[in-house]
């Protein structure tokens, strides 16, 4: 990639989207080496920027460009062809209204046009669809009287905030035997706690919603080990959509969520199934081509209420049979499940097919359907 913005033309700009710490203060920066890793053939006209770096007067940005050899060094770039957006709140808040209005009115096409999915939203839109809904959970919108009815019919259920994110505000509730009630959640380390009564604990978990909006969720067993399942699709350069990959993680049963901070096992969906699971290869395949055909009706059906994306990160739950039951999507997923099961090549693949995909839609001189702004 040039230092030189002079070789390329003002409407073929990629720019990247990230925040300060993406940026700045993560020592590896990791998404900036990978990028530029993954650019070295496709040699796209990319920069990094955050919105501090815009200046919706002059329709310019500071951005960065990063070399893996001498680091960031910072110039002014126009207005990208395409802006891939990995700010969460970009959406969320008041304050960056402006500039989103300003790259629209420069017809800036968009990459993901929601930073962050609203959980009873999203569990509306799918549960519409009849092919979608057999795959989810029983989800309700969170009050104290159906709480008391899920945990009626469930015994274990979770409690999410609608906006939550990386384990935040995800609780998990287990009604015992002598009708106590044990959480568990994530706050830098695993949290547990007991109330000895309903109202102790719909009052607790007001406390620690912090007045968030939330879903009441059956919660899925398995047998004796947490199994989930995320798949990473995406947008390629054939306007396609691709799953680049399928990363089975394992934890301990009680933990509320499988992530870093609960030390998982990492394995690829074709190791699991094979070698841990005794799955024969006809069995593997007509159970990865029901998980295709499911993860891309999800894609598609989110594409079509919210606009288009580069990739999602789908999250699945697996019961005791291994059936895979529908638990969360992701507009700006993270990759360290995709870093930790699969090989380098593979992980840059998914890097590859944002740029591809950018460059297609620029080539193409395609418009994005951006039909909601708000969360």
């Amino acid at each position: 990639m040039t230092d030189s913005t002079q070789e390329y033309s003002p409407n073929s700009w990629i720019g990247i989207l990230s925040s300060p710490v993406q940026i700045k203060k993560y020592k590896s920066k990791q998404l900036l080496r990978s990028f530029s890793e993954a650019n070295k053939d496709i040699n796209a006209p990319i920069f990094f920027f955050t919105l501090n770096d815009v200046d919706i007067e002059n329709k310019s940005i500071k951005g960065y460009h990063f070399d893996t050899d001498k680091g960031l060094s910072k110039k002014t770039f126009p207005y990208p062809a395409v802006l891939y957006n990995r700010v969460i709140n970009l959406f969320m808040k008041k304050r960056y209204k402006p500039i989103l209005e300003s790259f629209r009115n420069e017809k800036v096409i968009l990459f993901n046009p929601v930073g962050r999915f609203n959980k009873w939203r999203l569990n509306i839109l799918l549960s519409e669809n009849e092919y979608i809904k057999e795959f989810i959970p029983h989800t309700v919108y969170f009050t104290e009287n159906k709480l008391i009815k899920m945990l009626n019919l469930y015994q274990k259920v979770y409690i999410k905030g609608t906006l939550s994110g990386q384990g935040k505000h995800v609780v998990q509730v287990v009604r015992t035997p002598k009708n106590e009630y044990i959480c568990r959640y994530y706050k830098n380390e695993l949290v547990e706690f007991k109330t000895k009564s309903f109202k102790q604990l719909y009052r607790k978990l007001r406390q620690l919603l912090r007045r968030q909006k939330a879903v009441i969720q059956q919660m899925i067993d398995s047998t004796d080990k947490k199994i989930d399942l995320r798949v990473e699709a995406q947008r390629n350069k054939f306007n396609e959509i691709e799953i680049v990959g399928r990363i089975i993680r394992v934890g301990d049963k009680e933990t509320p969520i499988l992530n870093t901070r609960s030390n998982p096992k990492f394995y690829d969906l074709d190791e699991f199934f094979l070698n841990q699971v005794g799955y024969t290869e006809s069995e593997l395949y007509s159970y990865k081509e029901k998980l295709s055909t499911l993860v891309e009706e999800i894609y598609t059906t989110i594409e079509g209420e919210y606009g288009t994306f580069a990739q999602m990160g789908i999250d699945f739950i697996l019961d005791e049979n291994y059936n895979f039951w529908l638990i969360e999507s992701n507009a700006t997923p993270g990759r360290k499940s995709l870093r930790a099961a699969s090989e380098r090549e593979a992980y840059l693949k998914a890097y590859i097919n944002v740029l591809e995909f950018a460059k297609w839609m620029i080539d193409n001189n395609k418009t994005v359907n951006d039909q909601s702004l708000e969360l």
